[in-house]
């Protein structure tokens, strides 16, 4: 077997199981119903104004990010189950960034094949890295 064919099955287990613990993670919100939905729905919220701040120049527009995120992680106290939810959503954050930087960290080849791969459940990072060049084949 060819060390390339050997590289791309033992990044193929790898990138299975940290799918697998997002999947569990991602059943075990599921367990709580609506008050799962809500909770995830805040968290989403959260992790999306958390993920615009380092693209915002103006100061003013990081302060309003910065009190709409406490007032989301206010209302987050609130819901249901939140102290149970929110490490599961942290687990779930955990293991997309564990694939994506898999991605990040293979040769473009290995990306492409990884990325139109059956097994291939998030994706291509390739289209948010920027300064990079992007794959053709991934766009």
């Amino acid at each position: 077997m060819s060390e390339s064919i050997k590289r791309r099955e033992e990044v193929l287990r790898e990138v299975r199981r940290h799918i697998e613990h997002y999947k569990v993670a991602w059943d075990r919100i599921g367990r709580y119903g609506g008050s799962g939905r809500a909770a995830l729905d805040v968290l989403e919220d959260i992790s999306q104004r958390e993920g615009d701040i380092p693209s915002m120049d103006d100061t003013e527009e990081v302060e309003e990010a910065e009190a709409e995120i406490k007032h989301l992680r206010e209302i987050l106290k609130t819901l249901d189950n939140h102290d149970k939810i929110e490490p599961l959503f942290a687990e779930q954050e955990k293991q997309m960034r564990e694939v994506y930087a898999i991605q990040a960290n293979c040769t473009p080849a290995t990306v492409h094949s990884l990325t139109s791969s059956p097994e291939r459940s998030f994706p291509c990072v390739c289209r948010w890295q920027e300064g990079r060049d992007r794959h053709s084949r991934c766009d």
